[in-house]
């Protein structure tokens, strides 16, 4: 069946705008992370540099209701948020890593803790907040 070309469906232009705040993005994010109602901490790259940390475990360390296990030096690590993934393998299984909203875990739930710049931890139910944690 042949559609001439007066048949032919006509898409609207959408044209996309963006402005960029003038402020810092750090602390906007720091002011959101604030707001939530829940155990929430805001993780930024400063907080890497004075904290001595190497590895994520370094940089969760005194964060409360998390704890990272380190095995084979950096290579892989157990992390547990309020007591998920005890029970599970290395390789943080369990756990949703977000980068700008986006998951950044691999297919079989697996992170590499050295693709982040800086973390929010959410515990408790406040992961709720962005699905079925």
């Amino acid at each position: 069946m042949l559609i001439g070309s007066s048949a032919l469906a006509q898409t609207p232009t959408v044209v996309v705008e963006a402005n960029r705040s003038a402020a810092n993005p750090i602390d906007s994010l720091r002011q959101k992370t604030a707001d939530v109602a829940g155990a929430t901490e805001f993780l930024s790259e400063t907080d890497w540099a004075n904290r001595r940390a190497v590895t994520l475990k370094d940089m969760v360390d005194f964060t409360p209701g998390i704890v990272a296990q380190a095995r084979n030096g950096a290579e892989s690590m157990r992390l547990s948020i309020r007591g998920s993934g005890l029970t599970r393998t290395f390789q943080g299984r369990g756990i949703l890593l977000l980068q700008d909203g986006v998951p950044i875990n691999t297919a079989d739930g697996s992170f590499s803790e050295r693709t982040m710049a800086l973390s929010t931890p959410y515990a408790g139910r406040t992961p709720a907040y962005y699905g079925n944690v």
